[in-house]
C-alpha cells in the first residue's frame, strides 16, 4: 500500500514529505506491526514532532498524540516508519 490522502485522515506507511504547506493536525495514531519499530515525525524545518518506538505490535502497542483542538505545523515529514506499521494523522 503507498500513503493515502483523505479529506480529514491520512493513512501512511511510506517515509516522505507529506505536505510542505501549513496543516493542522488534531492527533496522531501510531499502529506498528511488532516491537522495535520506529517512528520519526518532523516539521519541513527539521523541527521534531514525535519520535517513538514500539514496545508491542498494535492494538496493544498503539501510540497516540492528541493535539486536542489541533495545532498548526509548517510541513510534515514522515522520516522514520518501520515497514509493516501505519501511521495515521487526523486534521482538525
Amino acid at each position: 500500500m503507498a500513503n493515502v490522502y483523505d479529506s480529514h485522515v491520512w493513512t501512511l506507511d511510506t517515509a516522505a514529505a507529506i505536505s510542505t504547506g501549513q496543516v493542522k493536525v488534531r492527533k496522531l495514531l501510531w499502529k506498528p506491526s511488532a516491537a522495535g519499530q520506529s517512528l520519526a515525525l518532523n516539521e519541513a524545518d527539521g523541527g521534531e514532532i514525535w519520535t517513538a518506538t514500539s514496545l508491542a505490535a498494535a492494538p496493544a502497542g498503539e501510540q497516540e498524540f492528541d493535539f486536542g483542538e489541533g495545532r498548526w505545523f509548517d510541513g510534515i515529514t514522515l522520516t522514520t516508519l518501520t515497514a509493516g506499521g501505519y501511521l495515521y494523522v487526523y486534521f482538525a
